[in-house]
C-alpha cells in the first residue's frame, strides 16, 4: 500500500484527472477544458497539480512551467505569458488566472475586464498570496500591504482603503463582488460593491476589534468574533441582515457559534451545542422552520450547494432544507439517510443542483435535480466509492478499486464514455486525482491506494524463484548425494 495525494479544484463544465505519474485525462464540455488534445503532449507527464477558473484549466508542471487549455479568451491561452523564474502556485477569478512566481512576482492572463490586465500593479517587495472575487484580485504582500486589480466594482479598486494604519493585513475574504481584509489586530476593512458588503459602516464598531474569522456567500459577510458572537453586513435580503436571529448569534445566547456555512444567499451557523441558526434568502435555505426540531441539537457539520443545506447529525442521519427541486427535498431517499439505514453517512458532496452522500459502507445516495446528478439509479457503485467530485451539474465517483463512474449532465462531465479506456488505465496503474466542483472551495486528502506490480518485476521475481529452486534441487539431488 502507498499513500497517494489527491487534490481538488473546480471547473464548472469539465473534469481533469491527474495520475500519479503526472499525466492528465480530461472530459466534459470541449470548449471549457473537456478537450485537451491541443496540449496532450505537454500533459503526458510531469504535471504537479491542476488549477482552474470557471472556463479553463492551468496545469503546473514540476519544472515550474504552466500548460493551459479551455476557453482561449478566459485563460485557456497563455501563449503570451512569460513563466520564466518558475511558477509557485496559481489563483483565479471567473475568467482569469494569476500565477505567483518563486521570486514573488505575478503574471496574469485571460479576460482583461476580470483581472487579466495587471500592468498597472506594482508587485515589488514580494507577493505572499492572492485572493479573488468574481472579477478582481487582491494580492497580500510580505510586508502586510495589499495591491488590487480587476473590475473596480468587484474590488479591483482599493484606493479608498487605508491599509497602513494600525496593524498589517492577516488574511482576506470575499463575496462575489467585495473584499474584506482581516488585520492582525482583529479589525476589518472592506471595499468593492457597497450593496454586496463593500460598505460596512453600519457595523464598523463591531468590526474594529475581536474578529476571528469571516464567512461569506455571494452577497454578504458574516464575521465570527472571539467571544462567539456574529456580525453580518451586505445585502439585507441575502444574509446581510441577521436581526431576526441576533439574540441567538450574540455572546449572551448561552452557546457560542462554532462555524458558519452558506448557500448562494443564505447562512447557517452551527453552535457548540449542536444547534443551528439560519438567516438569509428563504428560497436558498434561509428558512428552516420545517425542520427546526431536527436542527435544535445533535448536528455535527453542514454541507450546501447553491440552493440548499444538508446537515449531517451525530447519529449519521441527514436533515435537508432550501429549494425543493435542488436539494431540499430528500424524501425519496429519507430512509437511506436516516440513522436506521444500517450504514451511516460519512460525508456529503454537492454540485450546484444536487447532493451525493457517501456512506461508511462505500455506497452512495443522491438527491436534488435529477438531470444534474440527483438521479444516480443507473450508476454502478459496487466495490465501494472512496470519494466524489463534481462540476456545476455532474458528479464523478472514485471507487475503491480505482475505477471512476460519472453521472449527471452529459455536457458538463456526466458522460465519460469518450475517456473510459483511459480511466481504466489510470485505475490499474497509479490511482486518480480529480479536479472539480465549486468555485468557493479547495480540498486535498491523503488516501491509501494499492500500487500495482509492474510486469517486469513479476518476471524478475519468477526468474529468481526458479533459479533458487534449481540450486536447491542440484544441492540435494546431486551434490548432497
Amino acid at each position: 500500500m502507498s499513500d497517494i495525494n489527491y487534490e481538488t479544484v473546480s471547473n464548472d463544465y469539465a473534469f481533469a484527472a491527474l495520475t500519479e505519474d503526472g499525466s492528465v485525462v480530461t472530459w466534459g464540455d470541449n470548449d471549457y477544458g473537456g478537450d485537451s488534445s491541443s496540449v496532450s503532449n505537454d500533459l503526458s507527464s510531469g504535471v504537479k497539480t491542476i488549477y482552474s477558473n470557471f472556463n479553463a484549466f492551468a496545469a503546473l508542471k514540476k519544472d515550474g512551467s504552466v500548460v493551459t487549455w479551455g476557453h482561449d479568451s478566459y485563460g485557456g491561452d497563455s501563449s503570451r505569458v512569460n513563466f520564466s523564474s518558475g511558477v509557485k502556485t496559481i489563483y483565479s477569478t471567473e475568467r482569469v488566472f494569476a500565477a505567483l512566481k518563486e521570486d514573488g512576482s505575478v503574471v496574469t492572463w485571460g479576460d482583461n475586464d476580470y483581472g487579466g490586465d495587471s500592468s498597472r500593479v506594482n508587485f515589488s517587495s514580494g507577493v505572499k498570496t492572492i485572493y479573488s472575487t468574481q472579477c478582481a484580485f487582491a494580492a497580500l504582500k510580505e510586508d502586510g500591504s495589499v495591491v488590487t486589480w480587476g473590475d473596480n466594482d468587484y474590488g479591483g479598486d482599493s484606493s479608498s482603503v487605508d491599509f497602513s494604519s494600525g496593524s498589517g493585513v492577516k488574511t482576506i475574504y470575499s463575496t462575489g463582488r467585495v473584499f474584506a481584509a482581516l488585520k492582525e489586530d482583529g479589525s476589518v476593512v472592506t471595499w468593492g460593491d457597497n450593496d454586496y458588503g463593500g460598505d460596512s459602516s453600519s457595523v464598523s464598531n463591531d468590526l474594529s476589534s475581536g474578529v476571528k474569522k469571516i464567512y461569506s456567500n455571494y452577497f454578504a459577510f458574516a464575521a465570527l468574533k472571539e467571544d462567539g458572537s456574529v456580525v453580518t453586513w451586505g445585502d439585507n435580503d441575502y444574509g446581510g441582515n441577521s436581526s431576526s436571529v441576533s439574540e441567538k448569534l450574540s455572546s449572551r445566547s448561552g452557546s457560542r457559534v462554532k462555524k458558519i456555512y452558506s448557500t448562494y444567499s443564505a447562512f447557517a451557523a452551527l453552535k457548540e451545542d449542536g444547534s443551528v441558526v439560519i438567516w438569509g434568502d428563504n428560497y436558498y435555505g434561509g428558512d428552516s422552520s420545517s425542520v427546526s426540531n431536527d436542527l435544535s441539537s445533535g448536528v455535527k457539520t453542514i454541507y450546501s450547494n447553491e440552493y440548499a443545506f444538508a446537515a449531517l447529525k451525530e447519529d449519521g442521519s441527514v436533515v435537508t432544507w432550501g429549494d425543493n427541486d435542488n436539494g431540499d427535498n430528500s424524501s425519496s431517499v429519507s430512509e437511506k439517510l436516516s440513522s436506521r439505514s444500517g450504514s451511516r453517512v460519512k460525508k456529503i458532496y454537492s454540485n450546484y443542483y444536487a447532493f451525493a452522500a457517501l456512506k461508511e459502507d462505500g455506497s452512495v445516495v443522491t438527491w436534488g435535480y435529477n438531470d444534474y446528478g440527483g438521479d444516480s439509479s443507473s450508476v454502478d457503485f459496487s466495490s465501494g466509492v472512496k470519494k466524489i467530485y463534481s462540476t456545476v451539474s455532474a458528479f464523478a465517483a472514485l471507487k475503491k478499486d480505482g475505477s471512476v463512474v460519472t453521472w449527471g449532465d452529459n455536457d458538463n462531465g456526466g458522460d465519460s464514455s469518450s475517456v473510459s479506456d483511459n480511466l481504466k488505465i489510470i485505475s490499474l496503474s497509479r490511482g486518480i486525482g480529480m479536479f472539480n466542483g465549486h468555485y468557493y472551495y479547495h480540498e486535498s486528502y491523503d488516501s491509501p491506494t494499492p500500487t500495482p506490480t509492474p510486469i517486469t518485476t513479476i518476471l524478475i521475481v519468477t526468474f529468481i524463484s526458479l533459479l533458487i529452486i534449481g540450486i536447491l534441487a542440484y544441492y540435494f539431488l546431486v551434490y548432497k548425494k
